[in-house]
């Protein structure tokens, strides 16, 4: 009789110490992952539920009632605190930890907490256990209670934050690989066979009578996270959700729907929004960024285009969402800063367009200029003009001053000219010391005023170089009107130069008229 006894106690306690056991052996395991995400978190689901396995087994081992009561009040910080502990890891490691806020945690674990404290408490009011006596009709004597209200209540609570969580996993499955798919296999599992345990348990359809079966089913989770742990690579190739990318993103993302107003939104795309006293979710988006009005109305489909929103750019690409069953639901936008580019194309057109010396134009941009102002001028009738302008003895400033005052002498040349053209005139380097000045809606008088004006200017400059003395110096000019049978810049040049090689034949510092 002695032995038979022993051999039903052994057999009530085996399960639950083996689970104990091998929860504390995980918990070793998962300690060195805990800086990993969720890696805390399930060292804390393994080492409640150690707790748990803990108050049942021992409960079973010849302890007086009161002690039998005391190990359950223990275990009961497992039983409290695993199965939330559980969802909130399952969340977390699947890349949905921003949806866990301190106020949502905070109310998840209100029930639990007061289950715990109702545990400890219960003598006064019979919350958790309505009645506690010991049994003698089990192999084994042991402690036998009907559940109080709140543990209805809890278990409840449990068993659907069990089924919204495996919900939520398999909604995502499709969103991981197939390495990380077999894991949330196993993550879900580890969910279901605790809870239907228990559910066996809490309804009395236990082969042994008096005994939570869902410590004897953490032995199969403990199985479940070792092969997570050590086959799966659990940690090494945890999921990485479509979620997580998204606000991982640099790029600005918005989330509109089939009306054009804004759903969701990652954190650059935050910065771009102005600030704003209201909530910017649900407002249509081209009210928060007008820049945006034009590609929201282009043709379905995807298409692309380049915004400015003050002084940076962007490309945004623009891509239709569409349902499960394929209908449109909305779009993405992506913004994508490309002001570094913009500005890098800008510089190598302004390279390629104008003199790096004087930032006129060089003389291959200059005569496409040319071109274009004598085809307007053709086309409307209207005047035209070109002053052609050369620096009287210039070798002779490089070769007594340096090349550095020669700059100085060119730059300031290019002052002049800038100062005395119109908004409208065209400037260019034609290379060397010969400038040009083209001036459209100006015939062959306008154009000598001009001339003489720039001459006197020239006249009156000083100057000041390096060393601090001054230069003077002085410029011939060639002068000519746009003919009827002029339909190319060459003609033009050729006559304007020959005026000027005429005005330093004569003596420079002079004009001449073609």
């Amino acid at each position: 009789m002695t032995d038979n006894l022993a051999l039903w106690r052994f057999a009530y306690v085996l399960p639950n110490m083996l689970a104990c056991f091998g929860m504390a052996f995980v918990a070793m395991l998962v300690w060195r992952f805990r800086k990993q995400r969720g890696g805390l978190l399930l060292w804390l689901v393994v080492v409640t539920a150690a707790f748990w396995s803990f108050g049942e087994g021992a409960g079973f081992i010849g302890l007086p009632p009161g002690g039998i009561l005391f190990v359950w009040k223990i275990g009961y910080f497992g039983v409290a605190l695993t199965p939330l502990i559980t969802v909130l890891f399952a969340i977390e490691y699947v890349g949905y930890g921003h949806l866990l806020t301190r106020q949502r945690i905070a109310t998840l674990f209100a029930l639990p907490v007061v289950t715990l404290l109702a545990a400890w408490t219960n003598e006064w009011h019979g919350w958790i256990w309505a009645t506690v006596k010991m049994d003698y009709t089990t192999p084994i004597p042991t402690l036998a209670n009907t559940h109080g209200p709140l543990l209805w209540i809890y278990a409840a609570y449990c068993n659907l934050m069990a089924l919204v969580t495996g919900g939520f996993l398999a909604r995502h499955l499709g969103e991981l690989q197939p390495p990380q798919r077999r894991q949330i296999y196993l993550l879900i599992a580890s969910l279901a066979l605790p809870m239907v345990a228990n559910g066996l348990y809490m309804m009395r359809l236990v082969p042994m009578r008096n005994m939570d079966l869902t410590p004897a089913a953490f032995i199969v989770v403990v199985v479940v996270f070792i092969r997570s742990l050590q086959r799966e690579r659990m940690f090494e190739l945890a999921p990485v959700t479509a979620h997580e990318i998204y606000r991982s993103l640099e790029d600005a993302v918005f989330v509109v729907d089939d009306a054009d107003r804004l759903q969701d939104l990652n954190g650059p795309a935050h910065r771009l929004l102005p600030p704003s006293p209201y909530e910017n979710i649900g407002q249509p988006l081209a009210v928060l960024l007008p820049q945006a009005q034009e590609l929201l109305v282009s043709a379905a489909g995807e298409h692309r285009g380049e915004v400015a929103l003050g002084e940076q750019f962007y490309d945004v690409r623009v891509a239709p969402l569409n349902n499960a069953d394929g209908r449109f639901s909305g779009r993405l936008l992506v913004w994508r800063e490309i002001t570094e580019r913009k500005q890098l194309e800008a510089e190598l057109r302004r390279l390629a367009t104008t003199d790096s010396l004087t930032g006129l134009l060089n003389r291959r941009h200059f005569l496409a200029r040319g071109a274009e102002e004598i085809d307007r001028a053709r086309r409307y009738g209207q005047p035209l003009s070109l002053i052609m302008v050369d620096i009287d003895h210039f070798k002779l400033v490089n070769d007594n001053c340096g090349h550095e005052a020669g700059d100085c002498v060119l730059l300031a040349l290019t002052g002049i000219l800038n100062a005395q053209s119109r908004a409208s005139d065209c400037i260019g380097r034609l290379g060397g010391e010969e400038f040009a000045l083209l001036l459209p809606q100006a015939g062959i008088a306008a154009a000598l005023q001009a001339c003489q004006r720039l001459l006197d200017a020239v006249r009156a400059a000083r100057v000041v170089i390096e060393d601090g003395s001054q230069i003077d110096f002085t410029v011939s000019a060639g002068v000519t009107a746009m003919q009827v049978d002029d339909i190319t810049m060459s003609a033009l040049l050729r006559r304007a130069d020959d005026a000027l090689y005429q005005a330093k034949r004569e003596g420079r510092n002079r004009l001449v008229s073609a």
